[in-house]
């Protein structure tokens, strides 16, 4: 859903194309990125048809359900005000719609025309009762805080940890002075994956490799893809893939541009200068991470509970292919 924003909107790349301006001997630093696009009610309106997110009513810290089971999050008033980054998390906290996909013209006049009656590859007859949902931001314990997926169509879902709070621990720098740093990875968090009726399990930890201190974690890519029709199947059945991606190599970089926001105190919309002096939302993240910050994120390292699924990990993929093709030089 994000990669199929982030291109009209021109912010892809690892850093998103960026200028200078002078003006009375001030030099301003500009990107061409036009997120900010999505603060215009016209834009935000049309782009939550396709991948849209949105508030939910709580229960105190937790998601409210109707007494058939279903998050209620899909009232007018609760259309999420940023509608350009996709991700589900404390504040916005559902996901819908994500089979559709919008064709956009005149981005670049600042004033698009959206119309979004299109869908994503092998998507257009997907299950509309599909949606992510988060169904607790637990702040006084150690959770679990869960995200549920039900039938969601293939993509590409990252699964990121981002530590909120300051907590912090005391280390010596090559000094031998005592320093203050926040680091995700002191509190040991840990993320279980269930996949499929079955519910097979997957563990993601920081590996002990890792020995970044940071408040982000880049856990893991849960990559649903389409292999094809079933040889002898019925009504068009197809046939469904899930791969884990949690190498360096392969995983979704973060980027700041991409990064959640939220509404104030009051839950009312609020923007400030980002920056790339741009009026954009706060951040959801408890503060505005660079580029520089992110790349130093820890990847996840998952393995299953039951080693015969160890083939659902990609890495299981990219090392059996490393062999084939020594095997195929040796020969």
């Amino acid at each position: 859903c994000y990669r199929d924003v982030e291109k009209p909107y021109d912010c892809t790349g690892k850093n998103p194309t960026t200028f200078e301006e002078t003006y009375l001997g001030w030099t301003s630093r500009y990107t061409k990125c036009k997120r900010r696009l999505f603060r215009q009610r016209s834009v935000r309106n049309k782009e939550i048809e396709a991948c849209g997110v949105r508030f939910c009513s709580q229960d105190e810290q937790r998601t409210a359900f109707s007494k058939y089971g279903k998050p209620l999050c899909k009232s007018y008033n609760q259309k999420a005000y940023n509608q350009y980054d996709k991700w589900v998390f404390w504040d916005v906290r559902y996901a819908s719609d994500m089979q559709k996909r919008c064709y956009r013209s005149g981005i670049e006049d600042s004033y698009p025309k959206i119309n979004c009656n299109g869908w994503a590859r092998h998507a257009k007859d997907w299950n509309e009762d599909h949606h992510m949902v988060l169904d607790v931001d637990e702040q006084s314990g150690h959770g679990p805080e869960t995200i549920s997926f039900k039938n969601v169509p293939p993509g590409t879902y990252q699964v990121v940890v981002n530590q909120w709070t300051t907590t912090s621990r005391k280390v010596r720098d090559r000094w031998g002075n005592k320093i203050t740093v926040e680091d995700v990875g002191y509190a040991n968090p840990r993320v279980n994956l269930y996949i499929g009726g079955n519910s097979i399990r997957f563990e993601c930890l920081i590996p002990d490799s890792c020995l970044s201190q940071v408040r982000i974690w880049n856990v893991v890519n849960v990559e649903v893809k389409d292999i094809g029709p079933y040889e002898n199947g019925k009504n068009g059945e197809r046939k469904y893939q899930i791969r884990l991606i949690d190498s360096r190599d392969e995983i979704q970089p973060l980027r700041w541009v991409e990064m959640p926001t939220r509404r104030d105190n009051k839950k009312q919309e609020w923007t400030q200068q980002d920056t790339q002096n741009q009026q954009y939302w706060t951040m959801g993240t408890a503060t505005e991470y660079p580029d520089g910050y992110l790349k130093q994120a820890c990847v996840g390292q998952c393995e299953p509970a039951d080693a015969e699924y160890k083939e659902c990990m990609a890495r299981t993929h990219s090392r059996r292919l490393a062999e084939d093709l020594r095997n195929l030089t040796r020969s």
